[in-house]
C-alpha cells in the first residue's frame, strides 16, 4: 500500500482524545472515577493514585493537557527497512511513549491499572508477558516506581507517524515527509517484521509499516511521532539513529548529544554505590613500595592490583585485589603483605595469593603496630569515614577484627601511636571544626586533646614518643603518650605545610614561606628554639627524615637530599620536569627502604633514589604527558578503553584494558586532546561505532587551558592539530591536519563534527564543519575572537556558536550566518533547548531565542557557573553553581527566578546529569559524586577519588562512569 502524502482521518483521532486532550475534565475528577481494578488492593490503590498526582505536580505535568512526546527517551527504538519486491521500500518501527503501560497512544491514568493488576510480579513470574507491562524502568519488577514515568510523561499522545526519507542524511534539512501513518494502523506483536528488527522478549509492543514506492532500502528515514486536535498539529521528537528497542546508548561524556542537554533517557539509580574504581590506562601506581626480606618490593596500582617485582624492577607476579591500593607493609613470611585499599585490607602471601580480606571500608595509611610478641600482633588504623579498627595477627592460627567503632567524622589522614594510645586526626563535618583524638588499644577511653578551624591530617611522632600535629599551619602542637598537652612551637612565619620529626635527635623540621620565600627550618624541642634555617627557594610539597638525611620534595618536580645541618646534598630531577610535583601523591607515612632508599611516588611515576647519592635505581611506569577523559598518550601511543566502545562493563576490570591505534596518533610527541564517541547509521537497521579524536604535535606538558563545557582543548603554542577517526577495531578510517591551529574539543551532530579552531600564527579563528564520513570539510565560518564553548547544532543541521567576546552565531547547514547578537562572554558551554540557548556567565543564567538571538531573559546566580546547565526530563533548567549548591529554573513558566534545590559544598566544573524519573547527577573537584531528585533532596552521596578534572557519563544499562584526566575510570550504580 503506498501512504505517499496519506492524511490521518478523524475517527482515530476521536477515540484518542475520548481519553486525553482537549476538553477532556479536570485530571482529579477522572482519577477520582477511574475504578479499582479487579484483584487490586483498595489501599494500594489510593497509594498509587497519590503517588501519580505527587509525580506530576513535581513535574509540571498536572494541567489536563496532552501533547506529542518530546523526550530523548519517546525517540522510536528501532528502524528497520527491506525490499518490498516492487521496486519500493517497507519500512518499520516500534511504538515508543513512555509510560503508556495499556498502549492505547496516550499516557493517562488509565496507566496505572496495569501497575495495580502486576503489583509486585517480577520476571521470573510464568505470567510476565501480561503482568509485567506496566514494569515501566525495566528493572525486573511492577513496584511503585513504575508510576514516576507515567507522571513524568504525563498528557504525552500519538495520534500518528510521519516518516521521513533522505539521500543526504549528513544534512538534517535534507529530510522530507514521504508517508504518515495512523496509530490505529499499528498492529500488536506478533505480527509481520522487517527481518533487519530485533524483536524484543517478554514484552509487549506495537509494530508499525508502510510501503513507500520508488524509494531504496538503502537510503535514510526517519520517524517522527505527531498529535493532532482541532485541526491543529504538534510535532513530537524525531528519531535518526538505530538501536535495538528498550535500549539506550547513553552519551559517552558531557556534549555528547548534539544538543549539550545533559539528558539521558537511562534511567540511573536512586540507590547508588561504588562498583568499581580504577581501569586506567597504565600501571598507575598509588601507593609506596613494601620491600621483602630478599630485596623484593610489592606495588599497587590504582585500579586494584598488587605487584612483585624484584631488587632489579623485573616483574614477578601481580594479584587482583579489586579496590584501588593506597599503601602496603611487608607483615613477615605467614602473613605477607598486607594492603590497604579502598575497600578494607587485604593480606597477600610472596606467591600471591590472597590470605584473608576484612571489609572494613576505605583504608589510606598504613596500619600502625599496636602490640607485638613471638606470637602475636595488634595493628590498627583508621578508615577515610572515621572508622577505628584493629586487627590480630595471631601466628598459626590467622587474622581477626579485634574492634570497629565509628569516631563521628572522616579521618583523612593517618593514625600513629605512643604508650598505650592511638592518635588521629578527625575533620569536622558541616563546618564543625576539627579533632584530634586518641583512645586506648582496645578502642575506649576516647579522649579529644585539640579542636582548630583547620587541623592538618597528617600527625607525626617523635623521638620522645610525643606526639605532633600541625594547627592550621600557625603552630605546631604536642601530646605527651598519655595524651595531655605539652609544647607548643610557634615559628615566626608560621608552618607552610609539610614537617617531620627527627629519627635521631629531639628535633623538628618544618618548611615555612616568608615574604615570598620558603625555607626549611631546624627546630629543638628540648630547648623549644629554633637553631637553623637554610632558603629552598619554592615550595616544599613534603619532607622525610630518612635517619641521617632529609629527602625534600619540591614544587618544580625534583627531589633535594640534605644533611643534619640543612646543607644541600644533591638534587635530583625525578621526571625531567614533564609533571609538577604538586601532581605527585606521596604516602602519609613514606617508606626508606632498607638500603637507604628514598621513595617518591607521582601519577603514575614510580622512582628510587638512592640517598647517599641521588642516582635513580629503579623506575617503573612512564610519564603520562597529557590525558583527556578516556583517551591519553602513553608510550607514543594513542589508546582507548575498550570499555566505552563495546559498553561491555565487564571489560572494566579485565584485561586487556586498552586497545593501540594506528595513524598519526602513533608518533613520536603526539599527544591527544579530545574525543567524541559517535553511533554512525550505516543504513537504517546497521550501527557502526566511530571515535573521533582531536590532537596535537608536541604538546607542551599539563598546559591546557580548559573549554567551559567540560571539555579540553590543545595547549597554546605553535605547532600542529588534527582530527582523526577510528572505527571500533582501533583501525584508522581517514584524518586531517590543521597547520598552527589549535583544535577545540569536538561536537558530534548527526555525521557531521563541528570544533573551534585558532590559527596561533595569523591570529585568526573559526568554526569548521567536517564530515563523519571522510573528514572533508563542508564549511568554514571566521569568528571575530577564539570560540569559548564547543558548538551546538539543532535537529536542522544549524549551529550555534558563541566567542569570548559574545559574540552568539547562529549558522545554517552551510555555514552561512542566519544571525548573529553579542551576549554576555560565557563560562559555560551552550544547551540548546527547546525555542532557546542557555548559557552561564561569572554572574548570571542567559536564555537566548533561537529564532532571532534576542535575549529571552538573564538570571542572577550570585556564586555564577562554571559547570555547563543540563535539562532535567521535566524541561526543568539544572544549574550547579562554583559553591556548589544545585538550582532549578522553570523554563516553562513566566517567572524563572532559579529556586535552591540543594545547599551544597565543593565546586563543580563538569556538567551534571538528568535522567528520564527526574534525578540529577553532579561531581564536584573534590571527586564526590552527588544524586537528588528535583525535590531537592539528596538520594546519595560517593566518594569516587578522582580529584583530578573529571566529569560523568552514562551507560546504557543506567551506570554512571565517573572519567578524569588520567584516564581511570570509577563506577557508580546499584
Amino acid at each position: 500500500m503506498n501512504l505517499l502524502n496519506r492524511v490521518g482521518g478523524p475517527l482515530a483521532i476521536v477515540l484518542l482524545l475520548s481519553a486525553c486532550g482537549g476538553g477532556s475534565p479536570d485530571i482529579s475528577v477522572q482519577q477520582a472515577a477511574l475504578p479499582v481494578p479487579a484483584g487490586v488492593d483498595d489501599a494500594l490503590w489510593q497509594e498509587m493514585q497519590s503517588e501519580l498526582q505527587r509525580v506530576r505536580i513535581e513535574n509540571g505535568r498536572e494541567r489536563s493537557v496532552s501533547m506529542a512526546p518530546r523526550e530523548l527517551g519517546n525517540r522510536v527504538s528501532q528502524i528497520g527497512t527491506e525490499d518490498s519486491g516492487d521496486g519500493g521500500v517497507n519500512v518499520g518501527w516500534y511504538y515508543r511513549n513512555i509510560g503508556d503501560y495499556d498502549l492505547n497512544g496516550q499516557v493517562t491514568i488509565s496507566d496505572l491499572t496495569p501497575v495495580g493488576v502486576g503489583f509486585q510480579a517480577t520476571a521470573a513470574d510464568p505470567a510476565w508477558f501480561s503482568k509485567g507491562a506496566g514494569d515501566g524502568d525495566a528493572n525486573g519488577e511492577v513496584n511503585i516506581a513504575d508510576i514516576t514515568p507515567i507522571g513524568v510523561h504525563f498528557g504525552n499522545a500519538v495520534t500518528g507517524y510521519i516518516v521521513e526519507h533522505s539521500t543526504t542524511p549528513q544534512y538534517l534539512g535534507s529530510y522530507v515527509p514521504v508517508a504518515e501513518v495512523l496509530f490505529s494502523e499499528g498492529s500488536s506483536i506478533p505480527g509481520k517484521v522487517v527481518a533487519e528488527i530485533t524483536l524484543p522478549t517478554e514484552t509487549r509492543q506495537i509494530y508499525f509499516e508502510v510501503k513507500i514506492a520508488g524509494l531504496s532500502p538503502a537510503d535514510s528515514y526517519g520517524i517522527r511521532p505527531f498529535y493532532e486536535f482541532d485541526g491543529k498539529r504538534e510535532l513530537g521528537i524525531a528519531s535518526y539513529e538505530t538501536k535495538p528497542p528498550g535500549q539506550s546508548e547513553g552519551w559517552p561524556m558531557s556534549g555528547g548529544n548534539a544538543q549539550h542537554t545533559g539528558l539521558s533517557d537511562t534511567y540511573f539509580s536512586a540507590n547508588a554505590q561504588l562498583l568499581a574504581n580504577g581501569g586506567g590506562l597504565i600501571t598507575a601506581f598509588s601507593t609506596q613500595p613494601a620491600f621483602d626480606d630478599d630485596g623484593n618490593y610489592y606495588m599497587g596500582t590504582a585500579d586494584g592490583r598488587l605487584l612483585k617485582f624484584s631488587a632489579n624492577g623485573s616483574q614477578l607476579w601481580e594479584t587482583e585485589l579489586g579496590w584501588r591500593v593506597n599503601a602496603l607493609e611487608f607483615t613477615g613470611t605467614e602473613f605477607g603483605v598486607l594492603a590497604a585499599t579502598d575497600k578494607g585490607l587485604s593480606f597477600v602471601d610472596s606467591a600471591g595469593q590472597i590470605l584473608h580480606q576484612e571489609a572494613l571500608g576505605r583504608v589510606l595509611s598504613r596500619p600502625v603496630v599496636l602490640f607485638e610478641d613471638a606470637s602475636f600482633r595488634n595493628q590498627g588504623g583508621v578508615t577515610a569515614a572515621g572508622r577505628l579498627w584493629s586487627v590480630h595477627l595471631i601466628k598459626g592460627s590467622g587474622v581477626e577484627l579485634a574492634f570497629a567503632q565509628d569516631l563521628g567524622g572522616p579521618t583523612p589522614g593517618n593514625a600513629v601511636t605512643s604508650g598505650l594510645r592511638i592518635f588521629t586526626v578527625v575533620k569536622g563535618v558541616g563546618g564543625a571544626d576539627d579533632t584530634v583524638v586518641s583512645t586506648d588499644f582496645a578502642g575506649n577511653d576516647e579522649q579529644v586533646h585539640e579542636t582548630a578551624a583547620d587541623i592538618h591530617s597528617a600527625l607525626r611522632v617523635g623521638l620522645d614518643n610525643r606526639i605532633w600535629a600541625n594547627i592550621a599551619g600557625l603552630r605546631l602542637q604536642s601530646w605527651d603518650p598519655d595524651g595531655s598537652a605539652s609544647d607548643m612551637v610557634t615559628p615566626s612565619a608560621g608552618v607552610f605545610g609539610a614537617f617531620d620529626t627527627d629519627k635521631q635527635e629531639n628535633r623538628l623540621w618544618i618548611s615555612r614561606e616568608e615574604g615570598g620565600g620558603w625555607s626549611l627550618m631546624e627546630w629543638d624541642t628540648g630547648f623549644n628554639i629554633e637553631k637553623n634555617q637554610q632558603p629552598v627557594g619554592q615550595p616544599v610539597v613534603s619532607l622525610i627524615d630518612t635517619g641521617s638525611h632529609l629527602a625534600v620534595a619540591l614544587e618544580d618536580g625534583k627531589l633535594a637530599s640534605y644533611d643534619d645541618a640543612l646543607i644541600e646534598r644533591f638534587t635530583v630531577d625525578l621526571k625531567g620536569g614533564l609533571t609538577p610535583i604538586s601532581e605527585a601523591q606521596l604516602d602519609f607515612a613514606a617508606q626508606v627502604g632498607s638500603e637507604g632508599r628514598v621513595t617518591v611516588l607521582q601519577v603514575p611515576v614510580f622512582s628510587g633514589i638512592n640517598n647517599a647519592s641521588g642516582d635513580i635505581v629503579l623506575s617503573a611506569g612512564d610519564s603520562l604527558n597529557e590525558a583527556r577523559l578516556n583517551i591519553a598518550s602513553i608510550d607514543r601511543s594513542a589508546q582507548i578503553l575498550s570499555n566505552l566502545l563495546s559498553q561491555v562493563e565487564a571489560d572494566l576490570l579485565n584485561p586487556p584494558l586498552i586497545q593501540k591505534l594506528g595513524g598519526p596518533l602513533d608518533g613520536p610527541g603526539v599527544v591527544a586532546t579530545s574525543s567524541v564517541l559517535t553511533k554512525i547509521p550505516l543504513s537504517p537497521t546497521t550501527n557502526r561505532t566511530r571515535v573521533g579524536i582531536t590532537f596535537r604535535i608536541n604538546l607542551p606538558p599539563l598546559d591546557a587551558p580548559r573549554l567551559t563545557d567540560s571539555l579540553r582543548a590543545a595547549s597554546s603554542g605553535i605547532g600542529g592539530c588534527g582530527v582523526a577517526m577510528y572505527e571500533d577495531d582501533g583501525k584508522l578510517a581517514w584524518d586531517e591536519f590543521f597547520d598552527d591551529e589549535e583544535i577545540g574539543a569536538t561536537s558530534f551532530s548527526f555525521r557531521r563534527l563541528l570544533m573551534n579552531a585558532s590559527n596561533l600564527v595569523a591570529n585568526t579563528h573559526r568554526v569548521i564543519c567536517l564530515t563523519e564520513a571522510t573528514g572533508a570539510e563542508l564549511w568554514s565560518r571566521e569568528l571575530d575572537s577564539p570560540g569559548a564553548a564547543v558548538p551546538v547544532a539543532d535537529d536542522d543541521a544549524q549551529a550555534y556558536v558563541i566567542t569570548e567576546s559574545g559574540r552568539l552565531h547562529k549558522l545554517n547547514e552551510t555555514g552561512q550566518d542566519v544571525w548573529v547578537e553579542n551576549h554576555p562572554a560565557p563560562s559555560t558551554g551552550l544547551v540548546l533547548y527547546g525555542d532557546n540557548i542557555y548559557y552561564g556567565t561569572t554572574g548570571d543564567l542567559v536564555a537566548v531565542a533561537i529564532s532571532d538571538g534576542s535575549l529571552v531573559f538573564s538570571e542572577s546566580l550570585p556564586d555564577g557557573l562554571d559547570a555547563t546547565p543540563a535539562i532535567s526530563s521535566s524541561g526543568l533548567l539544572m544549574c550547579v553553581t562554583t559553591a556548589g549548591d544545585l538550582l532549578s529554573l522553570d523554563l516553562a513558566g513566566v517567572d524563572h527566578t532559579p529556586q535552591l534545590l540543594f545547599d551544597g559544598e565543593g565546586r563543580a566544573e563538569a556538567q551534571p546529569v538528568c535522567d528520564g524519573s527526574g534525578l540529577v547527577a553532579w561531581l564536584t573537584t573534590d571527586g564526590i559524586a552527588h544524586c537528588a531528585d528535583l525535590g531537592g533532596n539528596l538520594l546519595w552521596e560517593i566518594d569516587t577519588y578522582s580529584t583530578a578534572r573529571a566529569e560523568l557519563s552514562v551507560g546504557m544499562d543506567g551506570t554512571l562512569y565517573v572519567l578524569d584526566e588520567l584516564g581511570r575510570i570509577a563506577q557508580l550504580g546499584q
